[in-house]
């Protein structure tokens, strides 16, 4: 979904190429033409954008459209990251914690 945002943020859509989405990718993380429609119909199955598969002049062209879900992405996307630092903060401080307890504890029993 970052490589198709990055294409259509400006704009709401964008008329693109399977290549001009593949290059986006690392070599060694690169899908093959059938791979990436699969994941475009993932993601129009999950409301994060509208896909159409077109021709031109005998090559095929995705006409892509965010939909609100799609024009939303990045923000939830930065909100599970600091979702999920707090929660590996907080279990460190934690821990953290009960070390402190268990030294306090074994300071004042011994």
């Amino acid at each position: 979904m970052d490589r198709v945002y990055e294409l259509c943020e400006r704009e709401g859509g964008c008329l693109c190429m399977p290549w001009d989405i593949l290059q986006q990718f690392a070599a060694k993380e690169r899908p093959d033409e059938s791979e990436l429609q699969d994941i475009l119909h993932a993601l129009q199955a999950d409301g994060y954008l509208d896909v159409i598969l077109s021709d031109r002049k005998g090559e095929p062209v995705y006409v892509i459209t965010l939909r609100p879900g799609g024009y939303t992405y990045r923000r939830e996307s930065l909100q599970e990251k600091r979702n999920i630092a707090f929660r590996v903060g907080l279990a460190v401080a934690g821990a953290v914690l009960s070390f402190l307890v268990g030294l306090l504890l074994r300071v004042i029993f011994s």
